[in-house]
C-alpha cells in the first residue's frame, strides 16, 4: 500500500488529496457504548441540500503515473437530479475517494454515532461492459478525528449487504456500523467520525463513475 494511499484511506488528510469546499462545524465528545437510537432520529451527512452540502472531499489512486482519480461536488450528480458526489476515475488497482464532512476542522470535530447501528446511503456506479471495478472489491469504511485524524474503521465490502448495487442503477445501500467496528476498527472513537472512505482494487485498467448521495445515519 502506497504512503499517499494510506494517508487518504486512514484520514483522508487534505495535505495528501484534493480538497474540495471547505466548511466547519462543532466538535463533539469522547467516546462512548454502540446503542440504539430511535429510529426517527436520523443523523443526515450529505444531500446535497443546504445545511447538508457541507465538507471537502479527495479523490486518489496508487498509480498515479497514467491515473486520474477525482470526487467533485456536482448539480445533477445526485438522485433525482440533486447536487451529489461524483467520483470519476481512470486507471490501473487501486483508485478510491473519501468525503470529510467536517472539512478537518476543527481538528477534534466528529459527529457522535455512538448509538447508531448503520450507514446508509444512495450509491450509483456507472461504466460500459468490462470497464467498471469488480463488486466484490468495492469497500467502504469510516475514518474519524480520533489518533491525531488517523482513526478508522475496518472496510467492509458493500456488495455483502447490497448485491445488485454495481448494476449502473441508484441503490439504497444500508451498511452495519457492527461490521465495521471489528478487526482494525476495535478501537474507532464512535463519538468522533467524520469522514468515509470508498475505494477498489482493480484488475488491469478500468474506467467508470461513482455518484453517492443522501449519506445518513439512521
Amino acid at each position: 500500500m502506497s504512503a499517499r494511499r494510506w494517508g487518504c484511506f486512514l484520514a483522508a488528510l487534505p495535505s495528501a488529496c484534493s480538497a474540495l469546499s471547505p466548511a466547519a462545524r462543532d466538535g463533539a465528545s469522547p467516546a462512548a457504548e454502540h446503542t440504539t437510537a430511535p429510529a426517527a432520529d436520523v443523523l443526515w451527512v450529505w444531500t446535497g441540500e443546504p445545511g447538508h452540502d457541507r465538507g471537502s472531499g479527495w479523490g486518489s489512486c496508487d498509480e498515479r503515473a497514467g491515473c486520474t482519480a477525482e470526487l467533485l461536488a456536482a448539480p445533477g450528480a445526485g438522485r433525482d437530479g440533486s447536487v451529489g458526489l461524483h467520483f470519476s476515475a481512470h486507471g490501473p488497482e487501486w483508485m478510491g475517494f473519501g468525503w470529510n464532512w467536517f472539512s478537518w476542522w476543527p481538528k477534534e470535530a466528529g459527529t457522535d454515532i455512538s448509538r447508531r447501528n448503520s450507514l446508509a446511503l444512495a450509491i450509483q456506479v456507472v461504466a460500459k461492459p468490462g470497464q467498471g471495478p469488480e463488486p466484490h472489491t468495492v469497500t467502504l469504511a469510516l475514518g474519524g478525528s480520533a489518533q491525531g485524524g488517523h482513526d478508522a474503521t475496518e472496510a467492509i465490502p458493500i456488495v455483502d449487504f447490497a448485491p445488485d448495487f454495481a448494476d449502473g442503477h441508484w441503490h439504497d445501500v444500508t451498511l452495519p456500523i457492527g461490521a465495521m467496528l471489528r478487526g482494525k476498527g476495535e478501537r474507532f472513537d464512535t463519538q468522533r467520525a467524520w469522514s468515509f472512505t470508498i475505494g477498489a482494487w482493480n484488475q488491469g485498467e478500468r474506467k467508470y463513475e461513482i455518484f453517492v448521495d443522501d449519506v445518513r445515519f439512521p
